[in-house]
């Protein structure tokens, strides 16, 4: 045979071979990777403005806020060259406080965040290899996760997962163990279009430019509100850092601004028309370490997120309330106070001069952004002090005009010492017990001096009625707010939701400025355990404090038994608060006065302007079958009736969007509300759990921030869902029911639906609207 013939017939054997290898591995393939398009990497290198939107979309959804896996911030440019980093945030054990690693704010250069341990994920290495960002694309890309189902316990889900945060050197190992943890982590592999853009964008070492926050471009309005803040009078100066210490973690809006155009009060050591120098420091009342201060609006260019996004709303007018509250009334500041940390810890002694009823005013005027604080907190995941609250509650205030307390600027000064907070004691404590001792006992002190005062204004005859909750003075609904907390994050509505709730507070003055400075201003994540436990026991106080004064409007001999209702299964020292003596006004005629209590404010003229209708929660009486919303809403009303063990298996809070028949969208979101005995335990609050009391709150729109799942449904399956959503006492239930209409993190549609709603959220809420976390996101 010819020696060419031999050759030919070799090579044939060998192309056949060769396809028979490559057929059989592409079977073992899933189908997903079967029909994917070959990688090719695009000539024109994308732009940043071109990739923030996929990044915005698809990656800040879990790499936006401090709980970020690996400190990965990816909502900045400045925070994707940062970088990484091994070092945990969230520690509640940690001995020693860690050094804060705030974007923007603890290090001003890349190279100073290297030496604070952080490390790039963007940078092609020496030897050629990609960079780690470009090779966990790939990953994904090359080990894509099923596409229905759950996924199998491979992947590692739940708040408190070990994150694995491989540096360049290390992507050899992480990815021979963790082959299915490609980006985006546990989610749909990416639409083809964006994973191209995206990984071209990495091989080039993710090109894009450091945002300059400190420019003096500004709109007119907050042109004119820096200098105001900056009048170089001892009562501006003064007015100026009490606000400060209020709104260092607000996103200011202007009203002569977009929607989208946000800006942070920081302070400074160059005055407006300069450049800005930012004082870096822990907390906002720590010393600045110069003579004078500036306080200067710093642009925020951050992708909004919405676990951090507190907008503070100013207007034309809003210097003319600062004046009237500040400015105007009769007071000398003849020295301002300084920063010594046992007394700018305490809000009673710095701002002792300042009304009392101008500062309460002020907290009150946009009260629903100063309760938020401490819900969303200064970090973003809910910190210590936040399964101290219960799961549903309604909040009042008391009317400044009327209120003793809250108006009387020289008792509060006098009572500064009883009113200290445990911050005082710094974020590296070790008097782990000083709260349950030093500082209990202060706030008894002023709660004793706060009923002899009462007692002493006889001639008042103060009793405890409808006139003494505060009516938003006939137009603001920050008058009456909810509360929502799960697990370890909450969210604040304006207006009363869901049913008549357990608990409810009524706050003073003295005590939303304590709140303020326990779980605000004085809070640092990054403290040690002692400064942590401390915030939490002392917030245990604060929450009494605030029951107990909506127990002061109940008759008198039903207060303790409905507190013991509330604190059922603990002891009776940790409830140990005297109930206050103060009488009644309000004339119950039922036996069951907190329900006849709201149904009254319901239905006051006073709150008229300022009450939320509720026809989900509350209704009136039922749709009549020819009302063509009729069908939906007396589903949701059987939504929202659910209770007890039977909904126990429920996601904390989810997203619902119903279609109807003629194709109108409707979106909610659903609250699990768990029972507790009481939320008084530290240590034990899965053995507190009262399963027989959950209830489901159903509220119109998109709520918060971690939706735990997406429902999608149609309205031809109402019926259907409701039976589902009936029966979900466990997690296999709670399977039967995601598997029917859920959109789990396998499905197809998941990246579609969670685009469709945040375009519906973008319309809903075009100033407040924030990207939505997904990392509490379940697998079931």
């Amino acid at each position: 045979m010819p020696i060419r013939r031999i050759k030919m017939d070799m090579f044939n054997a060998y192309i056949i071979r060769l396809a028979i290898a490559l057929i059989a591995a592409v079977l073992a393939l899933p189908a997903s990777a079967q029909t994917s398009t070959p990688v090719q990497i695009q000539s024109d290198l994308p732009d940043y403005d071109v990739v923030k939107p996929i990044l915005e979309k698809r990656c800040i959804v879990c790499h936006g806020c401090y709980d970020a896996p690996c400190q990965l911030k990816l909502s900045s440019y400045t925070g994707t060259a940062r970088g990484g980093s091994k070092e945990k945030v969230y520690d509640g054990e940690r001995i020693t406080a860690a050094q804060p690693s705030r974007l923007f704010m603890d290090a001003q250069t890349i190279q100073e965040w290297r030496e604070k341990g952080f490390y790039s994920l963007i940078t092609q290495q020496q030897d050629g290899e990609p960079s780690v960002l470009y090779r966990m694309l790939q990953l994904k890309d090359e080990h894509p996760q099923p596409v229905t189902g759950r996924l199998p316990s491979s992947y590692t889900l739940g708040l408190n997962r070990e994150d694995v945060c491989p540096k360049a050197d290390e992507f050899d190992d992480f990815a021979l163990n963790h082959p299915n943890w490609g980006m985006p982590y546990a989610m749909p592999n990416l639409p083809r279009d964006e994973y191209l853009t995206l990984l071209n964008w990495a091989k080039y070492g993710a090109p894009g430019t450091l945002e300059n926050l400190d420019s003096v471009e500004l709109s007119e309005q907050a042109s004119f509100y820096e200098k105001y803040l900056n009048i170089d009078t001892f009562k501006h100066r003064l007015m100026a850092r009490y606000i400060y210490e209020h709104l260092f973690l607000a996103h200011l809006h202007f009203a002569d601004n977009s929607p989208r155009t946000f800006y942070q009060l920081v302070r400074s050591k160059t005055p407006p028309g300069v450049p800005i120098e930012v004082i870096h420091t822990t907390r906002p009342y720590d010393d600045p370490g110069v003579d004078r201060v500036y306080y200067r609006l710093r642009a925020v260019k951050s992708s909004i997120v919405d676990k951090d996004h507190l907008v503070y709303h100013v207007d034309g007018d809003t210097y003319k309330k600062y004046q009237a509250w500040f400015i105007f009334p009769d007071y000398q500041i003849k020295k301002l106070p300084g920063y010594d940390p046992k007394t700018s810890a305490n809000p009673f002694k710095t701002f002792a001069d300042m009304p009392a009823d101008g500062r309460y005013r002020f907290l009150l005027d946009q009260a629903q952004f100063i309760i938020e604080g401490f819900i969303k907190g200064p970090v973003c995941r809910g910190q210590v002090a936040l399964n101290v609250i219960e799961e549903q509650f309604w909040v009042m205030f008391f009317d400044p005009d009327v209120d003793v307390v809250s108006n009387d600027t020289e008792f509060l000064a006098q009572q500064a010492g009883n009113l200290a907070l445990p911050s005082a004691e710094g974020v590296e404590t070790f008097r782990m017990l000083a709260t349950a001792t030093t500082y209990q006992n202060k706030q008894r002190l002023y709660l004793d001096a706060k009923q002899k005062l009462l007692h002493s204004k006889k001639e008042r005859k103060i009793k405890h009625g409808f006139n003494m909750i505060w009516d938003g003075d006939g137009h603001n609904r920050n008058a009456l707010l909810t509360v929502f907390r799960n697990q370890d994050s909450a969210t604040v509505l304006k207006g009363f939701h869901g049913k008549v709730p357990k608990t409810a507070w009524v706050i003073d003055y003295p005590l939303l400025e304590r709140i303020q400075y326990l779980l605000v201003s004085g809070f640092d994540v990054y403290g040690n355990v002692g400064h942590q436990l401390n915030t939490r026991l002392y917030m245990d106080f604060l929450r009494m404090e605030g029951e107990n004064n909506f127990l002061s409007f109940l008759p008198e001999d039903t207060r303790e038994k409905l507190r013991n209702y509330w604190y059922r299964k603990t002891s009776e020292e940790s409830i140990k608060t005297d109930l206050t003596p103060t009488k009644t006004g309000i004339d119950y005629v039922t036996k069951h006065p907190k329900q006849e209590f709201f149904d009254r404010v319901v239905q006051l003229e006073q709150f008229r302007d300022v009450l939320n209708s509720d026809p989900i929660n509350r209704p009136k009486m039922p749709f009549k079958d020819g009302d063509p919303d009729a069908r939906i809403q007396n589903f949701l009303q059987q939504l929202a009736d659910l209770k007890g063990e039977k909904i126990e298996g429920w996601p904390e809070v989810s997203f619902l969007r119903v279609t109807r028949y003629n194709g109108d969208e409707s979106w909610y979101t659903l609250f699990l509300n768990r029972g507790y005995y009481n939320v008084s335990s530290l240590l034990f609050d899965k053995y507190n759990r009262a399963p027989k009391e959950n209830s489901v709150t159903v509220v119109e729109g998109l709520q918060t921030s971690y939706p735990g799942m997406f429902f999608d449904l149609g309205e031809q399956d109402v019926n259907v869902f409701l039976a589902l959503a009936s029966r979900v006492k466990d997690k296999s239930q709670l399977q039967r029911w995601v598997k029917a209409y859920g959109v789990r993190r396998t499905a197809p549609a998941f990246w579609d639906f969670s685009d469709d709603l945040l375009f519906y959220q973008q319309k809903a809420e075009p100033v407040t609207w924030g990207i939505f976390d997904l990392n509490r996101y379940l697998n079931d």
